[in-house]
């Protein structure tokens, strides 16, 4: 009988009770925030950016192949000193190669603030999103579109932050959930 090591000594948090999840969530806060309502393994730290994903890929998904990997990256991206974006859009690129799964999803960048206090305004996160949906497209990755789900939805939006609400992150995940049956 094979023993499986407890996920919190692979650094991966379990993201919901039962048995080892099929399903990986990488990325930021953002990530961090509705993963907690999926059942899903996930990593226990903030996944940041692009350029960190890269350097840490490999511990958060141990190389297994998962049934889905969800990833999301864009806000860290978009603070000051940004990403530039021909490097973002490169980084997820080699990000998509390195995942192993029968389906990847990609959540949007979500909505940024006016006055935000690192830049990452409305309108910087729609430039990493048109970039982020240019790579997408070009790599057949299916997009899950968070930053619409919560224009819709400004109640959710904490007001100092990029964050949300508990409730904002239950419907994120709910909505998450729906699009990868």
């Amino acid at each position: 009988m094979r023993h499986a090591l407890p996920l919190f000594l692979l650094g991966l948090s379990s993201c919901a009770e039962g048995k080892r999840p099929d399903v990986l969530c990488i990325g930021d806060s953002i990530r961090y925030g509705y993963a907690r309502h999926l059942p899903c393994e996930s990593p226990k730290e903030n996944c940041r950016s692009t350029r960190y994903a890269l350097a840490h890929l490999s511990e958060w998904t141990k190389n297994r192949r998962y049934g889905v990997i969800v990833f999301n990256f864009g806000i860290w991206d978009a603070k000051e000193p940004r990403t530039p974006i021909d490097e973002y859009k490169r980084n997820l690129k080699l990000i998509i190669d390195q995942l192993k799964a029968d389906r990847l999803y990609f959540c949007s960048t979500t909505p940024g603030r006016d006055g935000e206090e690192e830049g990452v305004t409305p309108e910087v996160v729609e430039e990493y999103n048109r970039a982020a949906l240019e790579v997408m497209r070009e790599r057949g990755i299916k997009v899950i579109d968070l930053y619409a789900l919560c224009m819709q939805h400004r109640e959710w939006w904490r007001r100092h932050d990029v964050h949300y609400t508990e409730e904002g992150f239950t419907q994120m995940a709910e909505y998450i959930k729906h699009a990868i049956r």
